[in-house]
């Protein structure tokens, strides 16, 4: 028994290890756009330099703040993926394995046509939105911060912006522990559906192509 729970805690590691290897892959490759598509969507009449669209960002942030300035607020973002990967893959996987093993939860699985069971439809949007929500909770006040340092060079100078334990620091301070949490009932409405398309749809591909492969 001692040696069964062993390999679970260990597959639960490999989980949220894979996650968040995948996680920081992902940012470093993609976060200029992610940077530019907020800044884009924020921006206002009082910005330092308005952009007239993606191409014309990047080149005004390369000009003013360097390269650098593509990858403000990484460190942050970072500390947002790597749980949000890492949470979702590990909560996902470790839920799936409780439906596939425990009898309690037969009626959630189906027959595949070479007679393994694999989760119903429902069960895997059930287990895919319940490790959004549970990544959302975890994740949500610092991705708050992250969000106001990418804008934050939008509106003020490079000497005066803040770090990202000044920008925490801050909202706790002005706005107590509810202004971390401020828009999370719109992020769960995201997450929840989309997260659990996205697990729904990977196990279906999963099948189709074990099936055909």
């Amino acid at each position: 028994a001692d040696e069964v729970e062993g390999d679970s805690w260990t597959q639960v590691g490999v989980r949220f290890l894979s996650g968040a290897c995948a996680g920081s892959a992902a940012v470093v490759a993609c976060y200029p756009l992610d940077l530019i598509r907020t800044r884009l969507t924020t921006q206002q009449p009082q910005t330092l330099h308005a952009y007239s669209g993606i191409t014309d960002a990047c080149v005004k942030i390369l000009k003013y703040e360097g390269v650098k300035g593509l990858y403000c607020g990484l460190g942050t973002t970072l500390c947002v993926a790597v749980p949000s990967f890492s949470i979702s893959y590990m909560v996902y996987g470790t839920l799936k394995e409780y439906v596939l093993d425990d009898e309690r939860f037969s009626n959630f699985r189906s027959v595949c046509a070479d007679g393994s069971e694999r989760m119903g439809g429902g069960a895997t949007l059930a287990c895919g939105a319940t490790s959004g929500i549970a990544t959302a909770v975890v994740t949500y006040p610092i991705d708050v911060t992250r969000r106001r340092m990418q804008v934050q060079s939008q509106y003020v100078k490079v000497e005066e912006r803040l770090s990202a334990l000044d920008h925490f620091r801050g909202i706790l301070r002005s706005e107590g522990s509810r202004g971390l949490y401020r828009g999370i009932l719109p992020e769960l409405l995201k997450v929840v559906p989309f997260v659990g398309t996205m697990f729904g749809v990977y196990e279906v591909m999963r099948e189709h192509f074990a099936l055909t492969g």
